[in-house]
């Protein structure tokens, strides 16, 4: 796997009545290109062979398929 595995803290701001405005944080794993190091994906996604951004060849290491 040539991926880069990081966790990714993702912030959404929610709107409440009377102006009671919170703020809810999510922490997932994230995939990012070895070349660009942008984020690819949050799960595993063996059918994405390539970077949408830079075009790199990804590997997503060995399919559990031809483990079994």
């Amino acid at each position: 796997m040539n991926l880069i595995e990081t966790k990714v803290t993702r912030r959404r701001m929610k709107y409440g009545a009377m102006r009671k405005n919170t703020i809810t944080e999510s922490v997932s794993k994230g995939y990012l290109c070895p070349k660009c190091k942008k984020l690819v994906s949050y799960v595993p996604v063996r059918r994405l062979r390539r970077c949408v951004y830079c075009n790199q060849e990804l590997s997503w290491g060995p399919d559990q398929d031809e483990a079994d």
